[in-house]
Formats: C-alpha cells, structure tokens, sequence
C-alpha cells in the first residue's frame, strides 16, 4: 500500500495499481495524447465511488507532481446525471478528470438504444479530443 496526499487528504492505493497508473495510464495521457476511460462495476455499497475517488485524486496527485499540470480534481468533477456529465465535458480542460458516477441511470442495457445512451456516446468521443481522464 502506498500512501499519498492530495490538497491535504490523504488515501491508500494498492502499489499494483499505483504503479500501472505511474508506467502506462498517467503517461499515456499526459505524454502521448491519449485519453482514458475507465468502468468500475460491482454490487451496490461495495465502493466503486470511493475506488474511483481514489484513483482520481491519485491521477491528480501525480499529474501535479510529475508533470506540474494542477488537473484540480474535487467534488465538481463528480457528476451524477447525464446532462452534468455532458456540461463537465464540455467545460473540463486538457487532462482533466470528468467522472460519471452512477452511470447505469443513464447508461443502462434496457436503454442502451436510448437517446441518452447516444449522445453519452457521442460525448466519449469528444473526450478524445481533450485527453480527458
């Protein structure tokens, strides 16, 4: 377990995952101009919010550290309908962090032909053209 701080809170975070952040996620995004775009799944109350936090805070404490990119990443980047998950999109700067949280509400296989669902997937596109994380 690795510890770290970010704006004064301080987490753990697996060194597996730590470092395939640290070797191929972080510089992949910040150094060849890609984008990525990560799913958590699991049952409901087994942390998939706080594992994502984590993750983003790390991704943050890094891009700071390594690359002195401040990607600012705090509860307004956290978005829980899809219309606030588009606006973050279209407002987050180059490397910023843009998390859809409770994404089955928008995402959902029963509505996977749905309007939502399509401009959800036009939305992951634009992304690209950001390097969003």
């Amino acid at each position: 377990m690795a510890i770290f701080t970010y704006k004064g809170k301080s987490a753990y975070i697996d060194d597996r995952l730590a470092n395939e952040l640290d070797t191929k996620v972080i510089p992949d995004v910040v150094e060849k101009d890609s984008d990525m775009v990560f799913c958590i799944d699991g049952g409901e109350g087994t942390g998939k919010s706080k594992l994502s936090d984590i993750i983003c805070g790390y991704y943050a404490f890094k891009v700071l550290q390594v690359y002195k990119i401040d990607v600012d990443y705090s509860v307004d980047n956290v978005h829980l309908s899809p219309s606030k998950f588009r606006d973050g999109i279209i407002n987050a700067k180059k490397n910023e962090v843009v998390v859809y949280d409770e994404a089955h509400k928008g995402m959902g296989s029963r509505r996977s032909l749905s309007e939502i669902n399509n401009i959800l997937n036009d939305l992951m596109m634009e992304m690209r053209q950001k390097n969003l994380f």
